[in-house]
């Protein structure tokens, strides 16, 4: 059976549409093969600031459904050792009404909150 979670992927860093559905295309192939469907493509691309051009936008992931993805945050640690210099924000919403948290991943360091309410910011 297991337990699923509705989530959010974000890329934080202004980038090109070109890096972004590079680094779509590996998140993709790094989760497929954990949440149970290898032929699978959990996210798509979509351009969360509105700019009509391709150079410098910042980037959401739409995801297909809800999943059963048990080592985000072991994946997301892997992904973002893989991209340094792009910050990247991964929410879930559990099944749960109080399984609410916010996770932040660039390069080694990462931050998870589990919250009540949004979180957009590093803690120092």
């Amino acid at each position: 059976m297991g337990y699923y979670t509705n989530f959010s992927l974000e890329i934080m860093t202004a980038i090109t549409r070109a890096e972004a559905k590079d680094i779509v295309a590996t998140i993709n192939r790094v989760i497929c093969p954990f949440i149970g469907n290898k032929d699978a493509y959990p996210f798509s691309l979509y351009d969360r600031s509105g700019i009509e051009d391709d150079e410098n936008a910042t980037w959401g992931l739409i995801p297909y459904d809800m999943m059963k993805w048990y080592d985000w945050e072991k994946d997301m640690k892997d992904i973002a050792s893989r991209y340094p210099e792009i910050e990247f924000k991964l929410e879930g919403h559990g099944e749960e009404r109080t399984d609410w948290w916010v996770a932040l991943f660039k390069g080694s360091r990462s931050q998870i909150k589990y919250c009540t309410a949004p979180v957009d910011e590093w803690e120092d």
